[in-house]
């Protein structure tokens, strides 16, 4: 990845950010219907969240793999890789971690 291209993202990411309060699962829900994401994703992510005791363990991660080339920003997909470091960024505020 070129320091030009991670600078982009990097920027993006913040741009991005959303300020979740941690443990507001309607709000987190919220944001993320506002990336793109569908019910069933969303539902797929709680049934994650049970699974791993509501912290941030494999099928939360395997799930934001999953998701991350959905995200939307702006009405226009941003790539994979600023579309899971976005996830990653928002579930790290629900779970009280950034």
């Amino acid at each position: 990845m070129s320091t030009g291209h991670s600078s982009m993202t990097a920027s993006t990411v913040q741009q991005e950010q959303k300020n979740i309060v941690a443990g507001d699962w309607d709000h987190l829900t919220q944001v993320l219907r506002s990336a793109g994401l569908s019910e069933p994703e969303l539902d797929e992510l709680s049934a994650a969240v049970k699974h791993d005791e509501k912290k941030l363990g494999p099928k939360v991660k395997e799930w934001i793999s999953k998701v991350g080339p959905k995200v939307l920003s702006g009405g226009v997909k941003i790539g994979a890789t600023v579309g899971q470091t976005l996830l990653l960024e928002y579930l790290k505020q629900y779970y009280g971690l950034s």
